[in-house]
């Protein structure tokens, strides 16, 4: 399918400016370093070198940030300028590339679903998932060989993965009289606001005895487990082979990066940044970037590691 100028129009939601050839159709989305003349690319705001990646890509449209580009360019190409390329470039996509409708809301036959569970409006149940006496809300989506325990709750829109374990037994043992590891009961729950989405192989613990909770429009990578009685907030992002020990709470709007692990019971505040394989064991305040092992805030990561430098060079001098 050809789109053109006004496709574009019809499906952007901030406000934009247009420049260079507008006759011009597309029919795919790439990246900018792999366009062709038939596509629609993007390069985002900050990119020190916006000009050469322009005059290098073929792609007939490219959502950029303001600028000025060469005659050259604007004969071959047609440049939506806005403030927010990723965000523009993000929802074309969404809503120029559309999907079929999916069939109508149905449970696998070959998903076990317990005859106490309350399903919602639109509920997809996939291909050998299993879902026990559970709630799940409007429109929300369990996929193939998933599981929900009994007493679970999803809100509306949720999705769920292939192959995640949602509500099970938590990892929680103490030393009887004798040494010997005796099991905690988890008698608690676990809550899955609106919106979230959990992808494939995650496991969320449920609470020994309160709430495991995670908050409204909250995305969960791959591979993570969330320990019990864990608490996040809304709107976070949680990447890749993460493990939140029990109690470990995350705050709203924070970023948790790839292999991260933190603590049970440390607390990472609203809006804060954790960096690519760090071991968190203290609270971080709302609004800052931590990373290491252990996580310390990076500022103070850096120095750290400059002084390492310079010890390090010191050594090698003194052979």
């Amino acid at each position: 399918m050809k789109y053109t100028l006004e496709d574009v129009r019809a499906h952007i939601d901030r406000p934009f400016e247009v420049s260079g050839n507008i006759a011009l159709t597309f029919s795919s989305f790439a990246p900018i370093t792999e366009s062709a003349t038939s596509s629609m690319a993007w390069i985002r705001a900050d990119h020190p070198d916006t000009n050469a990646l322009l005059a290098n890509s073929p792609a007939a449209f490219v959502v950029c940030a303001h600028l000025d580009a060469s005659d050259d360019v604007l004969r071959n190409k047609c440049l939506i300028h806005v403030d927010r390329p990723d965000l523009a470039f993000t929802r074309l996509v969404k809503r120029l590339c559309v999907p079929p409708a999916r069939p109508e809301p149905r449970i696998h036959p070959t998903a076990i679903v317990d005859s106490r569970a309350r399903l919602g409006i639109d509920v997809v149940v996939g291909a050998y998932a299993t879902v026990g006496a559970c709630t799940i809300g409007n429109g929300s989506t369990i996929k193939a060989h998933a599981t929900v325990h009994d007493g679970a709750e999803l809100g509306a829109n949720v999705l769920i993965g292939e192959y995640c374990n949602i509500g099970g037994e938590g990892f929680g043992h103490i030393r009887d009289e004798h040494g010997s590891l005796e099991n905690m009961l988890h008698i608690g729950k676990v809550v899955i606001e609106d919106d979230v989405e959990i992808f494939p192989y995650t496991n969320v613990d449920r609470a020994t005895l309160s709430v495991t909770r995670v908050g409204r429009g909250t995305k969960i990578d791959h591979y993570c487990h969330i320990g019990h009685n864990t608490r996040i907030g809304e709107r976070a992002m949680i990447t890749a082979n993460t493990t939140l020990t029990g109690g470990a709470v995350v705050g709203s709007y924070c970023f948790v990066g790839v292999g991260s692990l933190i603590r049970e019971r440390v607390r990472v505040g609203d809006a804060a940044s954790i960096g690519i394989g760090s071991v968190v064991t203290k609270d971080v305040p709302p609004g800052e970037t931590w990373a290491g092992v252990p996580a310390r805030p990076i500022g103070e990561l850096k120095a750290v590691q400059k002084a390492l430098g310079l010890l390090v060079g010191e050594t090698q001098s003194d052979r």
